[in-house]
């Protein structure tokens, strides 16, 4: 696994609006994330979590 593989544009628009509208009503609910194989999903879902749990410290 490459941790040092930055997020391409369109994943860090995910991220930056998933964690603009997680503590809205708007944000409740359930996410999806879908791609093939090695499109960086699990890379993605990393940083949103590492965010997640930062913004909540």
């Amino acid at each position: 696994m490459d941790d040092d593989k930055p997020l391409v544009v369109s994943q860090q628009f995910a991220v930056n609006r998933i964690i603009e509208s997680f503590g809205t009503d708007e944000g409740r609910g359930i996410y999806a994330a879908n791609g093939r194989p090695g499109t960086g999903i699990t890379t993605m879902l990393r940083n949103l979590n590492a965010a997640l749990v930062v913004q909540r410290l």
